[in-house]
């Protein structure tokens, strides 16, 4: 996490994918780094594997999870992506947080979804 709050993307990435050659299971954190990351970068694809990836490992999405998503898709404009995510949150019955309801105000203004 240290190398990603840095913006040392590629060493962070460097990182996850030498734990996993090594047989290093990924958690939680492990897990919403990796989506912080690709979402900052505007790797769209490989968010969508991470988040694959988790709940195929089993691993429980959080407000963290979903707040990573939701800022990563809102700074990318992708605004259908966002009311998808909310969506997906509220189904799982994950609840919101303060973070949460900034970025959605900020992201549906800035896409006129208001």
């Amino acid at each position: 996490d240290g190398f990603a709050k840095a913006g040392r993307f590629d060493e962070a990435l460097n990182l996850f994918d030498e734990m996993r050659y090594l047989g290093i299971a990924l958690d939680r954190v492990s897990y919403n780094t990796l989506l912080s990351i690709y979402t900052k970068v505007g790797r769209s694809e490989e968010t969508l594997d991470v988040f694959r990836e988790m709940a195929s490992a089993g691993i429980k999405k959080d407000v963290v999870t979903y707040n990573a998503l939701l800022g990563g898709y809102g700074k990318q404009g992708k605004y259908v992506e966002v009311k998808n995510v909310f969506a997906e949150m509220k189904r799982e019955h994950v609840l919101p947080n303060l973070l949460t309801y900034s970025t959605l105000i900020d992201v549906y203004s800035k896409g006129g979804l208001y």
